[in-house]
C-alpha cells in the first residue's frame, strides 16, 4: 500500500496474517517457558481474545448484500474516527516523551509507577481490530491499552461513556416519577492552590462537600454526582482545584445562603460558585448539537450526556486553547490575576498550558495527588446505583487498525472474501485474491 503525505510515499509495512501468527507465537511461548502453570493468566486469556478476533478478520467472509451494507456503514463510521484518534494519539506521545524527559530522570529511581509510564503510553492502542456488533455499532479490539484514565484522552472518554450508562437512567428514572425535582448544575472554584499543596487541597474541598450537604442549606439536595478537577493554572505556579456538581434539587434551594454557607466552611470569602439552571444547560445543548450538525431536538438524555462529558473533560488538555472557558460556568485553570486567585469569568484569560507541556516537577505533584484518589463521587439517591447490564452483543470482527509512525495517522487494513469485484468497496489494503481458501493480505 503506498501512502502519499507531503508528497512523500511512504510504503506500508503492515501485514496482518503475520501480526495474528506473531501473536500466536507469543503465547506458544510464554506457555512453554512455564510448564508449571495450572491456569492460564488473565492477560494471556486477553491475547487469546485477540488472536481469536484476528483471525476471524482475516478470514472473513461477505455473504450477502445486507452484511456488506452493515459494515460498509460501520467501516464508514470507523473512518470519521480516525482524525480525532490520530489528535488524541500524538498528544499521547508528546506526553509520554515530556514524561521521559523531564519526569523519568529526577523520580523514576524510586518511582516505578513513573518509570513505566512513557512506555505504557507510548504503546497505547498501536494495533487492534476493528468489527461490527450485532446493535450495528462499531467496535474496536485494542491490544494495548495503558489504563491511565486520568491522563490518556482515549481513556477518559470511555470513563466518560460508563458514568453516563451508569448514572443517567437512575437521574431519569427519579426526574420523570417527580416533577418537583430540577436539574442543575454548579462549579464550585476557590483561590487557587499554591504548588506543593495539591493532595492536601483535593482531600479537603471534598470534606468541605461532604461536610455542607448535612446542613439545613442543603437539606432539598436529593442526589448528586460530583466531579474533581485540577489543572495547572497560568502560570505554573497554581492549581485551579475545583469540583464540577450536577445536582438533583427537590424543592427550594437558597443558592445564596449555600453561596455563603460553603465560603464559610472553607474559611475563604473568595470563592466563586457559579450554578447552571436546566433551561441554560438545554440551550448548550441545542448549541453543541447545531456545530455538529444534528438536528434532533435537546432531549434531557441528551442534555445530561452533555453535562457530564462537560463535568468529566480530562485534565491533559490537547491544546492550550481547551482551557478557555466555557459558557456552563467550567473554568479550568486559565482564569488566575497574577496573584494566583481565582476570579472566574470576572477576571482576565489567561491560557494555561496543555499537560504535555507542564514542567516536570509539576506534573510529578499531580500525578503523585491524583494516584488512587477517587475524584468521582456520587450523593443521596445516586450514592452506589447498580449498573444495569447490558445483554453482551456478538461481534463481526472484519479488519484491522494500525498506527503508522511514518505518517501519524491510522491506517484501516480490510480484505473480504465471497465477494465479485463490483461488489467490494475501495480499502486501503486491497487486493483480488488468486486463492480463496489460502489467501492471506499481501505484504504491503
Amino acid at each position: 500500500m503506498n501512502l502519499e503525505t507531503d508528497n512523500t510515499v511512504v510504503k506500508s509495512t503492515f501485514n496482518p496474517a503475520d501480526y495474528v501468527d506473531d501473536q500466536h507465537w507469543g503465547v506458544i511461548n510464554y506457555l512453554r517457558s512455564r510448564p508449571q502453570l495450572r491456569t492460564i493468566p488473565n492477560h494471556i486469556e486477553g491475547v487469546l481474545s485477540s488472536i481469536e478476533a484476528g483471525e476471524q478478520a482475516l478470514n472473513h467472509e461477505i455473504k450477502s448484500q445486507i452484511q456488506l451494507s452493515i459494515i460498509q456503514a460501520a467501516r464508514r463510521a470507523i473512518e470519521l474516527e480516525l482524525a480525532p484518534m490520530a489528535e488524541r494519539r500524538k498528544f499521547e506521545q508528546r506526553l509520554a516523551y515530556m514524561i521521559a524527559r523531564e519526569v523519568v530522570p529526577k523520580y523514576g529511581a524510586f518511582d516505578k509507577s513513573i518509570k513505566d509510564l512513557p512506555g505504557k503510553l507510548s504503546n497505547c492502542r498501536q494495533c487492534g481490530k476493528i468489527g461490527v456488533d450485532t446493535g450495528g455499532d462499531k467496535r474496536f479490539f485494542w491490544d494495548t491499552k495503558c489504563n491511565c484514565s486520568k491522563i490518556c484522552p482515549d481513556e477518559m472518554r470511555y470513563e466518560s461513556q460508563r458514568l453516563t450508562e451508569k448514572y443517567i437512567p437512575h437521574m431519569l428514572m427519579h426526574l420523570n416519577a417527580n416533577r418537583r425535582l430540577k436539574l442543575q448544575k454548579f462549579v464550585i472554584s476557590p483561590r487557587n492552590v499554591p504548588k506543593e499543596k495539591l493532595h492536601e487541597a483535593k482531600s479537603r474541598l471534598f470534606k468541605t462537600w461532604a461536610n455542607i450537604n448535612r446542613r439545613k442549606v442543603c437539606e432539598h439536595l436529593t442526589g448528586a454526582l460530583v466531579v474533581q478537577e485540577d489543572p495547572l493554572a497560568a502560570g505554573d505556579e497554581t492549581w485551579n482545584v475545583h469540583l464540577n456538581v450536577l445536582v438533583l434539587v427537590g424543592g427550594h434551594f437558597n443558592w445564596s445562603a449555600f453561596r455563603s454557607e460553603f465560603a464559610r466552611m472553607w474559611g475563604d470569602e473568595d470563592v466563586q460558585i457559579d450554578f447552571v439552571t436546566e433551561h441554560r444547560m438545554k440551550q448548550l445543548t441545542e448549541a453543541k448539537l447545531r456545530r455538529q450538525g444534528r438536528t434532533e431536538p435537546a432531549t434531557r438524555e441528551l442534555v445530561l450526556i452533555h453535562s457530564i462529558n462537560e463535568m468529566v473533560k480530562y485534565v491533559c488538555k490537547i491544546s492550550g486553547s481547551d482551557h478557555q472557558h466555557s459558557d456552563d460556568g467550567n473554568h479550568d485553570g486559565d482564569v488566575n490575576t497574577a496573584d494566583g486567585s481565582a476570579k472566574g469569568s470576572r477576571s482576565r484569560k489567561i491560557e494555561a498550558r496543555p499537560m504535555d507541556k507542564w514542567p516536570g516537577e509539576r506534573f510529578y505533584e499531580w500525578f503523585s495527588a491524583n494516584r488512587g484518589f477517587r475524584r468521582t463521587r456520587s450523593y443521596g439517591v445516586l450514592y452506589n446505583v447498580p449498573v444495569q447490564s447490558e445483554e453482551e452483543r456478538e461481534v463481526e470482527w472484519f479488519g484491522f487498525v494500525k498506527w503508522n509512525d511514518q505518517v501519524d495517522r491510522y491506517e484501516v487494513h480490510t480484505s473480504f472474501i465471497g465477494l465479485i469485484p463490483a461488489d467490494k468497496f475501495a480499502t486501503q489494503t486491497h487486493t483480488k485474491p488468486t486463492n480463496q481458501q489460502n489467501w492471506r493480505p499481501p505484504d504491503g
